[in-house]
């Protein structure tokens, strides 16, 4: 009988031991799924700064096509006046 219940002592051990390794197995789960998470995050925070930086680029172009076509029509202008 005192045998039978060092036996069942053993296995209550060891099933308390695999339910201690299954919790920090989910724990590791769960911690690497929340690294995955931040690291996709800090992705597409890092794309959508490249996606602002290429806008505002664009937009400085843009302003910078524009005022070389206002000053070559000023010179245009200019260029006729002196014609005449």
């Amino acid at each position: 009988m005192l045998g039978l219940l060092n036996v069942l002592n053993v296995l209550n051990v060891l099933n308390v031991l695999n339910v201690l390794n299954l919790q920090s197995l989910l724990s590791l789960l769960s911690l690497l799924s929340l690294i995955s998470l931040l690291s996709l995050i800090s992705l597409l925070s890092l794309i959508s700064l490249l996606g602002l930086i290429s806008l505002l680029g664009l937009l400085i172009l843009i302003s910078q096509i524009s005022l070389l076509n206002g000053r070559v029509t000023l010179l245009s202008a200019t260029w006729q006046w002196i014609e005449r």
